[in-house]
């Protein structure tokens, strides 16, 4: 019998060519698979890092709310691991939120800060909100509020249009309703004037340090600033001066100076989420802007030219916005008087300037001036004189309005449009019969 001979080539090769892609198929399968499964990890861990951002951002809200408008000296609040707050976590150290204290008293600024450790780096999301106050529609119905005695026809009622409340008992006229309880003072933000004397303890504080520079000091786009977020300058001045064409300048963000002197800002220039505290004047112009920003000086702020600026001002004897200057929503501009104007201090819009905002002026002799050509739109109140020769769209709250003779039609030819204020504009913190609180924006930080 003749052995079994064979004709081909053997089938190893085949074989091993066989185990090869199988182990390639599983082998890329199992990349694809595990891919995926990466991809979905990163996905749900970032999600999870922004829920955690925006649980310091609910955090925050809370300690705001609890502590009311009264101003923390900590610079920040931080949970983790911890069930020392109801914001903490227990046996979870993977999970870390933080949050930082609101930039303003009036309008909340607040950011928040979730991390979330994982291998073989953490992902860290930062969030930044800002919320206004909620109050009854009908504080703010009337497009002219007035608080001392007025006859009805001195009132400009071709120029008005809304509902008008003056200090009356018994019968009105059509559009005319009489006050309610309460007050000016009703308007006015409870914790403008407390917190003059605030930032005015931290200055004085921040002169002291030993770090403080002294004497003029000059930041341009070629400066190399302090690396320090707080700076104090003694026996000076700040100028700061951004190019005069050509892109802008735009210097770190978040910083807070503190200058014994004035402050004197020009070109273009961006700033956002600085607090200027002086001393002396602060004057602002040219093309600067301005975002998100604290400005605090007891002598007076003026911002003229092109420049643009947001956020909240606090002022001494005078607030000047003039010839094509912006202050934009969402702010709020409070002038107490003092120095010079001990009774009251004096609010003006000049040429074509614009406000968007809640603006107030204080004082038994406070006042307020509109040129023909200025607008406002939002909320303007004089605890003193309102002179409108512009525009209101909104609502003007005022003891009296600006006669030029006895006898004669009190508010000039100046415009009031309850109709036209915005039906999303911010309120400040700090007013009577506050309902609740509003979010007004948010964003995702890089």
């Amino acid at each position: 019998m003749k052995p079994c001979v064979r004709t081909r080539g053997s089938a190893m090769p085949y074989v091993l060519g066989g185990m090869l892609l199988a182990t390639l198929t599983a082998t890329l399968a199992w990349s694809r698979a595990w891919g995926l499964h990466s991809r979905a990890q990163f996905q749900a861990d970032a999600w999870q890092t922004q829920l955690l951002a925006e649980s310091a951002l609910a955090c925050a809200l809370d300690e705001m709310s609890q502590q009311g408008t009264a101003r923390k000296d900590t610079l920040r609040s931080t949970f983790a691991d911890t069930t020392s707050s109801t914001c903490g976590f227990e046996d979870f150290p993977r999970a870390h939120l933080e949050w930082e204290p609101a930039s303003g008293d009036m309008l909340w600024d607040l950011q928040g800060t979730g991390t979330w450790t994982r291998h073989p780096s953490p992902l860290v999301r930062h969030l930044r909100a800002r919320y206004s106050a909620a109050y009854d529609p009908d504080i703010f119905s009337p497009a002219l509020s007035l608080w001392a005695a007025c006859p009805v026809e001195a009132l400009p009622l071709a120029m008005i249009r809304g509902k008008v409340r003056l200090p009356l008992s018994g019968t009105t006229s059509p559009g005319i309703e009489a006050q309610k309880s309460g007050s000016i003072l009703s308007f006015v933000p409870s914790q403008a004037v407390a917190d003059t004397q605030v930032w005015k303890a931290r200055r004085t504080q921040a002169f002291r340090s030993d770090e403080a520079m002294m004497g003029a000091i000059r930041w341009t786009s070629g400066s190399t600033l302090p690396k320090a977020r707080e700076t104090a300058i003694t026996l000076g001045s700040l100028s700061l001066e951004g190019p005069w064409s050509g892109a802008s300048w735009t210097p770190e963000e978040n910083r807070t100076v503190y200058v014994e002197g004035p402050i004197e800002i020009r070109g273009k220039v961006v700033l956002r989420g600085w607090k200027l505290i002086a001393t002396g004047k602060i004057d602002i112009g040219e093309n600067a802007i301005l975002k998100d920003a604290f400005l605090n000086s007891p002598v007076g702020v003026r911002i003229s030219g092109k420049a643009h600026v947001q956020g909240q001002i606090l002022a001494g004897d005078r607030m000047e916005l003039a010839e094509q200057a912006s202050l934009d929503a969402p702010s709020v501009l409070v002038v107490t008087g003092g120095g010079e104007h001990l009774r009251g201090g004096i609010l003006t819009l000049t040429e074509t300037a614009r406000a968007n905002g809640y603006l107030v002026a204080i004082g038994d002799s406070a006042s307020v001036h509109l040129d023909e050509q200025t607008r406002l739109v939002g909320v303007v109140v004089s605890t003193g004189e309102l002179d409108n020769q512009g525009r209101i769209d909104g609502v003007a709250v005022a003891t009296r309005l600006s006669c030029t003779q006895a006898g004669a039609s009190c508010g000039s030819s100046g415009r009031f449009d309850r109709t036209a204020l915005p039906v999303d504009f911010a309120f400040p913190f700090g007013l009577d019969n506050q309902k609740g609180v509003r979010l007004i924006s948010w964003e995702l930080l890089p």
